[in-house]
């Protein structure tokens, strides 16, 4: 009986520590910025803002924050709800800025990657940014250049949700 269906909100707030979230390597594979996903490592915890936090990648990889297990599975109910989150990018001032591609990438089991761009880099201040699980974000297929997901698409990915990433460094260099 779905009548009574509700979905329960996955959250994580960064009151004791890092909540098993991880930092992942994502490795820019070619010009049109297709992802792969590398070497994961921990995170780190900021306990007076209740945050997490890593340093940044070196050469032509980007930081992303993984999200843990209880953000994964089968999320298909989810489609039509938002993801929510803050960021802060505190190394502005230094190194080339990114494009605000690939901000929010969803990976399923059979390794179909569904990436969207957040349409600010946060800088400095944190930036509170919500995506819509719904084709009326613009959801690509493989990576920024791919076609745009239907509904129908982005329901498979979440049906077997197996990464969530954020990505956490807009830019480069020392």
């Amino acid at each position: 009986n779905l009548e009574n269906f509700h979905l329960v909100e996955v959250g994580s707030y960064f009151d004791t520590g890092t909540e098993a979230w991880k930092k992942v390597e994502a490795v820019l594979l070619n010009d049109s910025d297709t992802i792969s996903f590398g070497t994961e490592s921990n995170m780190m915890w900021e306990q007076s803002t209740h945050s997490i936090f890593t340093r940044e990648s070196s050469g032509t990889n980007i930081s992303a924050f993984k999200a843990p297990d209880e953000f994964l599975g089968y999320k298909e109910k989810y489609y039509g709800g938002s993801l929510s989150f803050e960021l802060r990018n505190l190394q502005y001032d230094r190194g080339i800025p990114y494009s605000p591609i690939n901000g929010v990438m969803l990976q399923a089991g059979d390794g179909t990657i569904l990436t969207t761009k957040l349409h600010d880099t946060p800088i400095n201040a944190w930036r509170q940014f919500e995506v819509l699980l719904d084709d009326s974000t613009d959801w690509k297929i493989g990576s920024a250049d791919g076609v745009t997901a239907t509904e129908a698409e982005i329901k498979n990915v979440l049906k077997d949700l197996t990464g969530l990433y954020i990505r956490g460094q807009y830019f480069s260099g020392e």
